[in-house]
């Protein structure tokens, strides 16, 4: 198995108004010129939370960034990045005046084959032959005082590497704080949360999972 991504999610208590301010103000040295997505008109009295405002990808291309209202998602291509330094540390920096209240990280991983009914034979224990599967489950846990959901996806699913069109099973690990609680995060807590889940994630790739 094989993790080909980690997608890391910081949400806010309060709205930015201006993502697009934001991100020149702070981070457009480090991105290609950003997708500005055109305001959109809501009903009366309401917002559009998470509606994303601004995309952009790193000049080096393996970072793809949106900034929403409530929300900013960092998605990692390159798994050798120093996530603690490079991207919690520097991306809490960035949107702490907006209190964040919840974090999550989401990774994907991949096993191919050309016959997924062997990989669900060996990870859900179905039998020969069945060839599309989809598959989720929520385990709760608690960490440090933090309430956690650890949802896992599994389903069959066709890939594209290096132009070449392959098949096996596609694992989607999303481990995050209860979206119930409303108190802020300061990034010691958002640390202890992703090594936990650096670690679930590594035993994955290592078969103990």
């Amino acid at each position: 198995m094989k993790q080909i991504q980690l997608q890391v999610a910081f949400f806010l208590s309060r709205f930015i108004e201006r993502p697009d301010t934001l991100f020149y103000n702070k981070l457009s040295n480090e991105y290609n010129p950003p997708v500005i997505l055109p305001p959109q008109n809501p009903l009366p009295g309401l917002l559009f939370i998470d509606s994303p405002v601004v995309q952009a990808v790193s000049k080096n291309g393996l970072i793809n960034l949106t900034i929403s209202n409530m929300r900013l998602d960092v998605t990692i291509k390159n798994l050798s990045v120093n996530v603690e330094n490079d991207i919690i540390r520097r991306y809490y920096d960035i949107s702490k005046d907006y209190s964040i209240i919840r974090v999550g990280f989401v990774s994907q991983f991949v096993e191919r084959s050309e016959d997924s009914s062997q990989i669900f034979k060996k990870y859900l224990k179905i039998d020969d032959g069945v060839s599309e599967v989809s598959f989720r489950y929520n385990r709760k846990t608690c960490l440090n005082g933090i309430n956690i959901n650890d949802v896992m996806n599994i389903q069959d699913a066709e890939f594209e590497e290096n132009g070449n069109k392959q098949r096996g099973v596609l694992f989607v690990r999303d481990i995050n704080s209860d979206p119930a609680s409303k108190k802020e995060m300061d990034v010691e807590k958002i640390l202890g949360l992703y090594r936990y889940s650096s670690k679930q994630f590594n035993e994955m790739c290592c078969g103990e999972n």
